[in-house]
């Protein structure tokens, strides 16, 4: 799968100058990039994330997943200016981070933390994540990633754990949720109109934020992801213990890939112009103030 997020995911992966305090004058500026998770534009999700809600095909709440943990890993994040093609020397133009970064999604910790930089200033239209499991030999840069977590991540790109309870609150209740992806992929944010973006400037910190909004995610009344009309509940399998939500590449794969294709068209990214840590609606990759 190659997705192409228009964007909005996560929790705080920052970025800062080496200066942050200080004006810069020389053709730089000084950015925080951060990932955050939210169900709605001004709702942004610090801790874990409750009653995320599902729709079932006719746009009805067909119930609610409790996500508990939701983990990432980042090979390379790369921030393209507007200059940015494909013959020009591209080493001024481009921020590159080599990782791995092991992002919790919902917490907003990165392991390790992304370094303090500053880049050209400009117009950015484009960012792009590669995401992939973890090598055991990454694991020495993560000194503080729990075990446990690490685990998971030698195995996914992508891992998300929690509960799916019903909308009649008896036909599943607090079942087994999991969402498992082991790919290697690139997510490219773009924005709609390519002369939007965010525009890095010298005069202090440009704090960019990248925001999934999950409330998208389980969306399964669009027609245009969801053309065969699945819905999350058709994932619900009986493991012998009782039922469970199991979504992976091998298992509910067409429930997956609805699931995919909504994470792709949930993400938006701009500059927060307000300082209020959060993405509004006239701050994103659309530049609409609405």
């Amino acid at each position: 799968m190659k997705a192409l997020f228009p964007v909005t995911l996560f929790s705080a992966l920052t970025l800062v100058a080496c200066n942050p305090s200080a004006t810069q004058d020389d053709g730089k500026g000084a950015v925080t990039l951060s990932f955050s998770a939210s169900q709605t534009a001004r709702t942004m999700l610090r801790t874990t994330i409750n009653d995320i809600p599902v729709t079932d095909t006719a746009g009805n709440v067909s119930g609610n997943i409790n996500m508990t943990e939701a983990w990432m890993v980042v090979k390379e994040i790369e921030l393209e200016h507007e200059d940015d093609d494909d013959t020009a020397d591209l080493d001024e133009s481009k921020l590159e981070f080599i990782g791995p970064y092991a992002l919790d999604l919902l917490s907003g910790m990165t392991y390790p933390a992304l370094p303090e930089v500053t880049i050209d200033t400009g117009l950015y239209a484009d960012i792009e994540l590669d995401i992939e499991k973890l090598a055991s030999e990454d694991l020495v840069g993560m000194p503080d990633l729990p075990q446990g977590v690490a685990d998971k991540l030698l195995t996914y790109s992508l891992y998300i754990e929690g509960s799916y309870t019903s909308a009649d609150g008896t036909t599943y209740v607090a079942i087994p949720f999991t969402l498992s992806y082991d790919q290697t992929d690139e997510f490219e944010f773009s924005g709609t109109d390519f002369s939007a973006g965010f525009v890095v400037d010298d005069q202090g910190i440009n704090d960019i934020i990248v925001a999934f909004r999950l409330n998208e995610w389980f969306r399964f009344d669009n027609t245009e992801t969801n053309s065969d009309n699945w819905t999350l509940e058709d994932a619900v399998i009986n493991n012998g213990n009782g039922d469970e939500i199991m979504l992976s590449g091998n298992t509910n794969s067409e429930v997956m890939n609805v699931i995919e294709d909504n994470i792709e068209d949930s993400a938006e990214y701009g500059k927060d112009e307000d300082g209020d840590h959060e993405l509004d609606e006239d701050e994103d990759d659309d530049g609409i103030d609405s």
